[in-house]
């Protein structure tokens, strides 16, 4: 094999200027330069590769000549930790040897990775080619390989309640599973919101954010208390649901969180009561009198309420005998509210015992 260069023998303005001209011009001269068999450059290239859940699986590289020689060419490779590991994400080689043979360009060598289940950010590692053989030579620009090892893991974040429901004064607990583990660990914000006619005021929660230090099934928990306010009410409902989710490592995409049974409404029974007392002006009253009575509601009552009430005579005493001022009484139902009421003695002319 050769090569051949070709340089003109005379400058362009030699050939079309007069003679007078070109006087001191020195003429070109035709060079054929023979070189057998120019050293070939070696280089390596980068290689990428997504993990397996469990067992192994090869990662391949190639080494490439830029042009082929008549002999076999050798050139060693060593592997190093970048982010990834050696042991637990690839299996390390150490002054393993490749052959390009004879007349060829390129040729292949693996690298083992070790499949888990872990959450983590892609990792790399780099490939080393040192100790060629004598019939070439490495190229100093691409001696040096990454090897990137692409996450495929996610973990499930499984979203439980200890209970359906509560009682006002009593609290839920709220359970966070994380399936796998993640590298570094992370956070993730919870949160509480009451579905109307509840308000904030009817729950409280503990703390927004819950921490995980990344173990495979680890559980944290928190509650949800549902406020006693002493209002008499119907049930009300609130939901609990999974936030944010914040990797410790920045480069772990929170694309492989997912959430699961999240959000979760959970319900508040009512178990306050409101007391009626019934109270009058007067034990007694003369006809043509009236006695006022008086109901007071001891709680709140959501919304309001309204009583029926009435006046009955006794024995020899007839339902001529007194008036009662209406039959209902209405209620806002604010707390201590009181409504009043009149039953009023007919005055008849009869003399009579009291009645």
């Amino acid at each position: 094999m050769f090569r051949l260069w070709l340089r003109e023998l005379f400058p362009a303005a030699r050939r079309t200027a007069p003679k007078t001209a070109m006087r001191g011009v020195r003429p070109q001269v035709l060079r054929l330069e023979d070189r057998v068999n120019p050293a070939p450059l070696v280089s390596i290239s980068n290689a990428i590769l997504t993990e397996g859940d469990a067992g192994t699986i090869p990662m391949t590289f190639t080494v490439s000549l830029d042009v082929t020689d008549a002999a076999n060419v050798t050139v060693d490779f060593t592997t190093a930790n970048g982010t990834a590991t050696a042991g637990s994400d690839y299996v390390a080689a150490a002054a393993q040897t490749v052959t390009v043979l004879a007349g060829t360009l390129s040729q292949t060598f693996t690298v083992t990775i070790n499949g888990d289940t872990t959450v983590e950010a892609n990792e790399t590692f780099t490939a080393t080619l040192s100790k060629v053989s004598a019939n070439a030579t490495i190229d100093a620009t691409k001696s040096v390989s990454a090897g990137t090892i692409v996450n495929n893991d996610k973990t499930t974040l499984t979203l439980s309640s200890s209970a359906a429901s509560t009682a006002e004064g009593a609290a839920i607990t709220y359970t966070v599973t994380s399936s796998n583990a993640v590298q570094g660990g992370f956070t993730v914000a919870i949160g509480a919101t009451p579905n109307a006619p509840a308000t904030a005021g009817d729950i409280t929660l503990s703390g927004g954010t819950l921490s995980f230090a990344g173990g495979v099934g680890e559980k944290q928990t928190f509650t949800v208390a549902a406020v006693a306010d002493g209002v008499v009410e119907p049930s009300e409902t609130f939901t609990v649901a999974l936030g944010t989710v914040t990797p410790t490592n920045p480069l772990i995409l929170t694309s492989n969180f997912v959430a699961a049974g999240s959000p979760i409404t959970s319900t508040i029974t009512d178990a306050d009561t409101t007391t009626l007392t019934l109270t009058s002006s007067a034990a007694s009253t003369a006809e043509g009198a009236a006695i006022t009575y008086t109901v007071t509601s001891s709680n709140a009552v959501q919304g309001g309420f309204s009583v029926a009430v009435s006046a009955t005579p006794n024995a020899p005493a007839t339902a001529g005998d007194i008036t009662l001022s209406g039959g209902t009484l209405t209620f806002a139902g604010g707390v201590g509210e009181k409504q009043t009421f009149t039953v009023a003695a007919v005055a008849d002319g009869v003399v009579e015992p009291s009645e």
